[in-house]
Formats: structure tokens, C-alpha cells, sequence
């Protein structure tokens, strides 16, 4: 629930790569990545994101830009990266 509902912070992008993938058919699309991070201040702990998709993340949001992460509350580890 955490792409509707959640604390939202600001994380910095750490990594961001494309990959080519390449059909049976012979077609080939585009495959992006990317990683942020964010530390807790008040409790120092530093959370890593992963994104995937079709959109290309290297462009719009290159390393050391910010985006925004919804964090549930009640479960860190469920979280939308908003690219």
C-alpha cells in the first residue's frame, strides 16, 4: 500500500543504468534501473531503493539527482519509488 499511503522522503540516486533486451522476434527494448538512498535522521539507518521499468530513468533522473520514496510505515521494506 505504500504507492498510495506512506511517508515520503527524498532520496538521492546512487546508480542508474540501461540494459538492452532483446525479444525472440528479434525486437529490442530499452530496460533501466536505478538505486537510492536515504538515511533515517532519527534513527541513522540508511535504506537502499530499487526501481525497474521501460522508463528511462538515466535521463530523466541521472545519479545524484533526488527522488521521492513512499515508505509504509509499518513495513519498510514495502516502498514506491516515484520515477
Amino acid at each position: 500500500m505504500a504507492k498510495k499511503f506512506g511517508t515520503r522522503v527524498s532520496a538521492i540516486v546512487t546508480k542508474a543504468w540501461k540494459a538492452t533486451i532483446t525479444w525472440r522476434d528479434g525486437a529490442e527494448n530499452d530496460w533501466y534501473e536505478a538505486t537510492a538512498k536515504w538515511t533515517d535522521s532519527r534513527t541513522n539507518q540508511t535504506c537502499i531503493f530499487w526501481k525497474t521499468g521501460f522508463v528511462n530513468m538515466r535521463e530523466e533522473h541521472p545519479v545524484g539527482s533526488f527522488v521521492y520514496i513512499l515508505i509504509d510505515p509499518n513495513n519498510p521494506r514495502q516502498y514506491y519509488m516515484e520515477v
